[in-house]
């Protein structure tokens, strides 16, 4: 239960966060870094990209940590903004 509720939890606050980085950094000084992504220059990547480790990050942690450390909720949590961000 507690696995589930975090994964909840988690899975519904990164709406939240997602749309508070988006506005607020993406669109403010990380500008440079998401421009690309409102004009787009035709590579295969571009610098938006590396968003992704914003989030994959603390994902990766959540679910490390909590297998070391023998911590459901952790895992639940890192599961949760995996999944928001697939």
């Amino acid at each position: 239960m507690i696995f589930i509720l975090g994964f909840i939890a988690a899975f519904l606050t990164m709406e939240v966060v997602a749309w508070l980085a988006h506005k607020y950094l993406m669109h403010g000084s990380l500008w440079t870094i998401h421009r690309d992504h409102h004009q787009p220059t035709g590579k295969k990547f571009q610098r938006n990209d590396l968003f992704f480790l914003i989030f994959a990050i603390p994902s990766w942690q959540c679910i490390m940590l909590g297998f070391i450390f023998n911590n459901i909720l952790s895992i639940g949590i890192g599961f949760g903004i995996t999944l928001y961000g697939i």
